[in-house]
């Protein structure tokens, strides 16, 4: 059993003042060194914060691209001396999956990343994506390519990322119809996962882990303990521990 997390540690914009990401990345920077993920897929961080972030992290390397130069990432970060990464890829979330671009509805292009790792003498195929916020319609069209894509890579898959939009959508039907598993008890389908540095936390997630074949999941939470004393993004990390 070993533990898991998907945090979408909010681009680098100045509006969010002091909120923004140079008054943030070193307590996100400690929280990560604290719960020691294995395996964390983060979304949102472009390059200078991907330099920044990894020089803080030296026990992890990452594997993923920007979805343009310069820009975000849907970055996998993975714990050194526990992980070997043996494949990586990132693709677009388009109808041209191996080239930069994106569907004409959608604001930005979106990518995912997915890596092989061996964890424990156990091949995982994990998979990170952050999917478009404008339209449920846009984003389902997203969430069949990265099907199409990653199908039948491994017999232990697990999917994560920013979804964007709740649990009664069509991205997750669609998700259940091709045998993706969302482990959320009760308690977190009834979480907010985004909080817009309020610390909100009633509502519904838009951040997810999932697994297919033979993932088996022991516990997954929503942490909404980090926004105190300063919020480490407007998302919480989703944390959990698989086998």
């Amino acid at each position: 059993m070993f533990k898991i997390m998907t945090f979408n540690i909010r681009i680098d914009v100045a509006v969010d003042k002091e909120n923004g990401w140079p008054f943030r990345k070193e307590a996100v920077a400690r929280y990560i060194n604290k719960e020691k993920p294995i395996i964390l897929g983060i979304q949102e961080a472009n390059q200078k914060m991907m330099n920044e972030l990894m020089s803080l992290l030296p026990m992890y390397d990452f594997i993923g691209i920007p979805r343009e130069e310069g820009t975000e990432y849907s970055a996998i970060l993975y714990l050194k001396e526990v992980a070997k990464c043996t494949l990586s890829n990132t693709f677009w979330l388009s109808d041209t999956p191996l080239k930069s671009s994106k569907y004409t509805e959608s604001a930005f292009p979106r990518i995912a990343t997915y890596g092989r790792f061996i964890i424990y003498g156990k091949e995982y195929v994990f998979i990170n994506t952050h999917l478009d916020y404008l339209k449920e319609e846009i984003a389902f069209k997203q969430i069949q390519v990265l099907q199409k894509e990653t199908d039948g890579l491994s017999e232990e898959m697990i999917l994560m990322g920013d979804f964007n939009f709740p649990p009664q959508s069509m991205i997750h039907k669609f998700l259940a119809s091709h045998g993706w598993i969302l482990p959320y008890k009760e308690d977190c389908l009834s979480q907010a996962s985004f909080h817009a540095f309020e610390g909100v936390k009633t509502g519904m997630p838009i951040d997810y882990i999932y697994g297919k074949n033979k993932v088996h999941f022991f516990q997954v939470k929503i942490d909404q303990d980090t926004v105190n004393p300063i919020c480490l993004s407007d998302h919480y990390p989703v944390i959990a521990f698989i086998e």
